[in-house]
C-alpha cells in the first residue's frame, strides 16, 4: 500500500469532521431520543475510524495519531470535557526494539559448525539481556511442562540452570483417557508458549528454543509477520529483567537441529514426543547465541474525556466506559482495518458518550477512555492504571472490545461477578430495562483455556480490585485479519451495544450506595 501524504490526511480529517457537523448537528442538537439517530452516527463514525487512511491504527504511529484526532474531534462536537494531559490526549510513552539482521546462534556437532540466521531459520521471542556472545549447553525438555494436577514433570532429574533448553509445543495425551490434560481438550498449555517459557526461567535455563506443533505449522505465516516487527514495550518497563534469548524454529532448521532433516515435520513431531524418546544423539551439545537488538522511542496516547455528574457529592466516584482503539497497523502493503477490533468498541461507547452527553442524567461522573497499545499487551491501561492522578476515583470500569460481530441479541460477558456481586445484579438488571440481550457466560470460566479475561484492558482495572465487566462478541470469523472491515459489521448489533453500555454507564452513575472495591479474582 502506499501511505498518503500526512498534510492529506489532516486536510481530510479536518474536511470529514466539517461534513459530519453540517450532517449530524441539526439532529444532534434536536433529538428528543439520543438514540434515534444513533445508526447514522456508528455508521460514519466507524467507517472513518476503520478507513485505509487509518493505515490500521496501530500504537504509536501516524494512523493511531489521525485516529485519535478524529475521536477527539467527535468528542469536542459532542460537549464532553477534555481530560488528558494535552485536551483529550494522554502521552503514553513507548521503547520499540527489533532484532538486527545479522543475528545468528551457532551450533557444533562432531566438529561441524552450523549457523542458524534470524528470520530464515528461526524467529525471535527475546533476545536476552546480554548484548554480547552467550554460549550454553543444549537440552532437550519434550513440551517443556511441569503441571502438579497430572503428576506431569518434563524437568523430573534434569537439570537445566545455565543451558538452554529445546520444548516443542502441544502437549500430553493418554489414549482414552480424557482425565489426562483434558483428552482432545486444549488446556492453557496448549493457547501459549508463554507458560512454558515461564517456566522454563524459573528453573534456571539460559535460553529456550521452541519448536512448533503440527497443529502450528498452520499459523506459522502469522508468526512469521509477528515476529519479524519490531517490539514495542512502556517506556518504565524497558528496563532488564533478567531475560533470555528466546526464539522460535522454521520447520526446516529445527530438522536439522534434531538431527532429523530426512523426517517430514509430523514425523519428526510424534518420535519427540514418544514417552520413550531420549534426546537425540545430533543434538549439539551446546549453543553460541549472537542476538543484537537496537532501540527506539515513541509515543502513543490514550484519549480520556470527562462527562461531568449532576451530584457534586459523588464527585469522587468515576464510573469508567473503556475501549482501545489501536489495531495491527500495515503487514507485506496491506491495511488490517480492525473494524470489530475494535473500531466497534470504540464507535460503540463514542456514541453512548453522545447519548448520555444529551440525557444529562448520571449523578456521578462519567469518563470515557481508549486505550493505544492494547494489542501490544494492554499496554495504554497498564500505563494509566499506574500513572493516571484520578485511578483511586474509579468505582467501575465497562470494557467493549469487539462487539460488531455474531448474532444480533446476544452478547458475551465476562467479569461482572468476580469482585462484587452487586455489579453482577446491576449488570443483570440494567439488560433487562434496556436491550434484553442473550447473555453467554461460558468464557467466563475461570477453567477457560482460551483465558479471554485476561486478554483485554479491563483486567488492568481487574487487577486493582475495580469491578469490571466485559462485553465481547467472540466472532472470530474476521479476528486479526485484513477481511476485518466495515462490511462485515452487524450494525444492529452495535446498536444494541450502545444500549446495553448506556444502561449499566446509566446505572452504575446513579446507584445510591457506592459498588466497592474488592479482592482480585484471578
Amino acid at each position: 500500500m502506499k501511505l498518503i501524504n500526512p498534510e492529506f490526511h489532516m486536510r481530510f480529517l479536518i474536511i470529514f469532521s466539517l461534513i459530519m457537523l453540517s450532517a449530524c448537528t441539526g439532529r444532534f442538537t434536536s433529538a428528543v431520543d439520543p438514540a434515534s439517530d444513533a445508526p447514522e452516527h456508528l455508521k460514519a463514525n466507524l467507517t472513518f475510524l476503520a478507513s485505509d487512511l487509518m493505515q490500521g491504527r496501530e500504537t504509536a504511529t501516524y494512523g493511531e495519531q489521525l485516529a485519535a484526532g478524529f475521536i477527539s474531534s467527535r468528542l469536542k462536537l459532542y460537549g464532553l470535557h477534555p481530560y488528558g494531559e494535552e485536551g483529550y490526549l494522554s502521552k503514553v510513552p513507548f521503547v520499540k526494539t527489533g532484532t538486527d539482521s545479522s543475528s545468528s546462534f551457532q551450533l557444533t556437532s562432531r566438529g561441524h559448525p552450523v549457523t542458524y540466521r534470524v528470520n530464515k531459520d528461526f524467529w525471535v521471542y527475546s533476545t536476552g539481556d546480554s548484548t554480547g556472545p552467550l554460549s550454553h549447553p543444549l537440552v532437550f525438555v519434550r513440551y517443556g511442562i511441569t503441571d502438579s494436577s497430572y503428576q506431569y514433570d518434563d524437568y523430573a532429574g534434569l537439570d537445566v540452570k545455565g543451558k538452554t533448553v529445546v520444548m516443542v509445543l502441544g502437549e500430553p495425551h493418554r489414549a482414552n483417557d480424557t482425565t489426562f490434560f483434558k483428552g482432545d481438550k486444549p488446556t492453557r498449555w496448549s493457547f501459549s508458549s508463554r507458560f512454558r517459557r515461564q517456566l522454563a526461567r524459573e528453573k534456571g535455563a539460559a535460553g529456550i528454543i521452541v519448536l512448533l506443533s503440527p497443529a502450528g505449522l498452520k499459523q506459522i505465516n502469522m508468526f512469521k509477520a509477528f515476529f519479524t516487527r519490531e517490539r514495542i514495550a512502556l517506556a518504565s518497563d524497558a528496563r532488564p529483567k533478567s531475560n533470555i534469548p528466546q526464539v522460535l524454529m522454521d520447520t526446516t532448521a529445527a530438522k536439522r537441529l534434531m538431527g532429523m532433516p530426512d523426517f517430514n515435520y509430523t514425523e519428526m513431531y510424534e518420535k519427540l514426543t514418544a514417552s520413550d524418546f531420549h534426546t537425540p544423539r545430533a543434538l549439539a551439545p551446546s549453543i553460541q547465541w549472537h542476538l543484537k537488538t537496537y532501540t527506539r522511542h515513541a509515543t502513543g496516547h490514550n484519549i480520556v474525556a470527562l462527562l461531568p455528574g449532576t451530584d457534586p457529592s459523588v464527585s469522587d466516584q468515576y464510573v469508567m466506559v473503556s475501549a482501545h482503539y489501536d489495531h495491527l497497523g500495515t503487514r507485506n502493503g496491506t491495511v488490517y482495518n480492525g473494524a470489530d477490533d475494535n473500531g466497534s468498541g470504540s464507535v460503540t461507547i463514542l456514541e453512548t458518550a453522545r447519548q448520555l452527553a444529551l440525557l444529562k442524567q448520571n449523578r456521578r461522573p462519567v469518563l470515557f477512555v481508549w486505550f493505544t497499545g492494547e494489542e501490544k499487551g494492554l499496554l495504554g491501561s497498564s500505563y494509566l492504571t499506574d500513572h493516571a492522578p484520578f485511578i483511586d476515583s474509579v468505582m467501575v470500569d465497562i470494557n467493549m472490545d469487539m462487539v460488531g460481530g455474531g448474532a444480533t441479541d446476544s452478547i458475551y460477558v465476562l467479569g461482572s461477578g468476580r469482585i462484587n456481586k452487586r455489579f453482577y445484579d446491576l449488570v443483570e438488571q440494567a439488560n433487562r430495562q434496556g436491550p434484553r440481550l442473550i447473555f453467554n457466560y461460558s468464557l467466563d470460566d475461570e477453567n477457560d483455556p482460551q483465558r479471554i479475561y485476561y486478554r483485554s484492558d479491563h483486567w488492568n482495572f481487574a487487577k486493582k480490585g475495580i469491578p469490571i465487566v466485559f462485553f465481547f462478541d467472540a466472532y472470530m470469523a474476521h479476528y486479526h485479519d485484513p477481511s476485518d472491515d466495515v462490511q462485515t459489521i452487524n450494525f444492529d448489533k452495535l446498536e444494541n451495544a450502545v444500549r446495553l453500555t448506556r444502561e449499566v454507564a446509566l446505572k452504575s452513575a446513579n446507584v445510591d450506595e457506592k459498588i466497592e472495591r474488592g479482592p482480585v479474582a484471578d
